[in-house]
């Protein structure tokens, strides 16, 4: 890192040309045009010490072109744009007590902000000097495992018992997805409803029966309008504030396993179906207008052969790859193809957007980045995975870094293939579960023999590593092993995840299945 002294030497021509006769000058002599250049080169921790030695060097540091710069080497530049952290309340919730034992509450302490009602005569804190701030402690919350927890008043899910060939008859109340925003919560469930819950109270605001998709990312909320995939092949919307029914989709020809939905626009893909001779009857992928319900365009694969492998949705821009080891960029305004790709790899796992680059995975664990102007191949890197595993890997992207898992393994690499972090999970991780890579916190599914233990991973933190949710195992050679599931009959529990929240499901002393919010801020 740079010192202060270090990085004037190098200006020291500024003052060298000038009047021997003068006095010595200071710091706080230089212009503060001057200064703020040089302290773009600083450490936040740097600045706060200046900021600490003078009012004047507090103005100065008080800069929002040197606090966001700051926010952008952290990946925190989204919390004051998408995201503003700034106007985030946090939640009054009911803390656990062995958390209060153990931990400090994860309240953001407001009274270290400068505001002109509580300190006269300072200028109250810069914006992205906020943010940074509030960042910060947010990322500490979720490393530290600072955290408030809720659960929904009235939820009565049912009893987690391992089923047998004698007792294959599903609970009544078994959820099959989650998806929320803000504090609106919905809760697909297998009873033929959809639940909206408001998170502040803990209380259901509406009952909406309609036959959703078992699979996970069947569910989406945007800008206050819930999208879901249903089992008879169309697409409904609806309000999350009155519930009342918005659109109704309908071109799919199999139940709607995955929906994309950015407010705007909603991304949909079919339940493949594989007949005796291996053809998938709906492969299409289609691009509706969310206002009307009209689609747009259909997205269908090169041949009967050629079945979807996996689609991806990004700033209007849909991914898609195909068994025929190709990728297609599509525009989701005009419906026009911007890129096909062939792809030199064993069989395409997976396909991700980044910024400017269209991302493609293999089961060889070869990652391949092509521009997505130039149509060129970037980069091509291989994940280094101990090969002895007899797992399938599979991939998750949060925009700069790739998660890699396979069997016990974490690997995360950076788009130039640069290995970040490598972990060994006491459980494997499970290849066909949802995992969700948001910022740097990575959320997964491990299978831990009995029950399913979800993770969440701390990524990129001075103290990298993991937890899980519920009470310790014993036999647990990693630290923070803190675990949860749901039953061998219902395989995985869907999740839900924020900036600022975790929500899933977990189990009361009673083994009852509980709707649990974790609120980080």
């Amino acid at each position: 890192m740079y010192d202060i002294a270090s990085i004037l030497l190098q200006y020291r021509g500024f003052w060298l040309t000038m009047d021997s006769c003068e006095s010595e000058m200071t710091l706080t002599d230089l212009p503060c045009e001057f200064l703020v250049h040089v302290f773009r080169c600083l450490t936040a921790r740097d600045l706060c010490k200046l900021a600490s030695s003078s009012r004047l060097l507090r103005e100065i540091t008080n800069d929002d072109v040197l606090w966001r710069r700051l926010c952008q080497q952290k990946g925190w530049e989204r919390y004051g744009t998408t995201r503003d952290i700034c106007k985030e309340v946090p939640v009054n919730a009911s803390v656990n007590a062995r958390l209060l034992e153990l931990w400090d509450p994860p309240t953001f302490p407001i009274d270290v902000l400068v505001t002109g009602s509580d300190w006269p005569g300072l200028v109250e804190t810069c914006k992205w000097k906020e943010v940074y701030m509030k960042a910060k402690h947010l990322e500490e919350n979720f490393s530290n495992e600072r955290y408030s927890v809720d659960t929904l008043e009235s939820w009565t899910g049912p009893k987690r018992t391992f089923y047998n060939s004698e007792n294959l008859e599903a609970p009544e109340q078994y959820i099959y997805n989650l998806a929320g925003e803000g504090n609106c919560l919905a809760v697909g469930i297998c009873n033929k409803t959809l639940q909206i819950w408001d998170l502040f109270s803990g209380k259901r605001r509406h009952i909406i029966h309609v036959n959703i998709s078992s699979d996970c990312n069947a569910l989406k909320m945007q800008d206050g309008i819930v999208v879901a995939g249903c089992l008879d092949s169309k697409i409904r919307t609806f309000s999350a504030e009155t519930g009342a029914q918005l659109q109704f989709l309908t071109g799919h020809r199999l139940a709607v396993r995955c929906v994309f939905f950015d407010g705007e626009t909603i991304v949909s893909v079919a339940q493949p179906n594989v007949k005796g001779d291996g053809e998938h009857t709906d492969s299409d992928v289609r691009v509706w207008n969310a206002e009307d319900g009209a689609c747009r365009f259909i997205i269908r694969s090169d041949s009967q052969d050629t079945y979807l492998v996996h689609a991806e949705y990004k700033e209007r821009m849909v991914a898609c790859a195909y068994s025929n080891k190709t990728i297609q960029v599509w525009n989701a305004c005009d419906g026009c193809c911007i890129q096909r790709l062939v792809c030199d790899v064993n069989n395409l796992l997976t396909c991700h957007l980044g910024n400017g680059v269209i991302i493609g995975t293999s089961d060889d664990f070869v990652v391949k980045i092509w521009g997505l102007v130039s149509r060129r191949c970037l980069k091509t890197f291989e994940v280094l995975f101990d090969r002895q595993e007899q797992h399938r890997v599979s991939f998750a992207f949060n925009g700069e870094l790739l998660a890699g898992m396979l069997g016990r393994q974490l690997i995360v690499t950076n788009l130039d293939g640069e290995q970040r972090e490598r972990f060994e999970s006491v459980y494997p991780f499970c290849p066909d579960a949802s995992s969700c890579f948001l910022g740097n916190e990575l959320l997964t599914v491990c299978d831990g023999k009995w029950w399913f233990r979800y993770r969440l991973w701390a990524i990129g933190q001075e103290e990298s590593g993991a937890e899980d949710f519920s009470e310790v195992d014993s036999n647990s050679s990693e630290p923070m092993d803190y675990y949860f599931g749901g039953s061998d009959f219902s395989g995985w529990s869907p999740f839900w995840m924020s900036d600022t929240k975790v929500v899933c499901e977990d189990l009361d002393e009673t083994d009852r299945s509980q709707i649990v919010v974790r609120h980080y801020w």
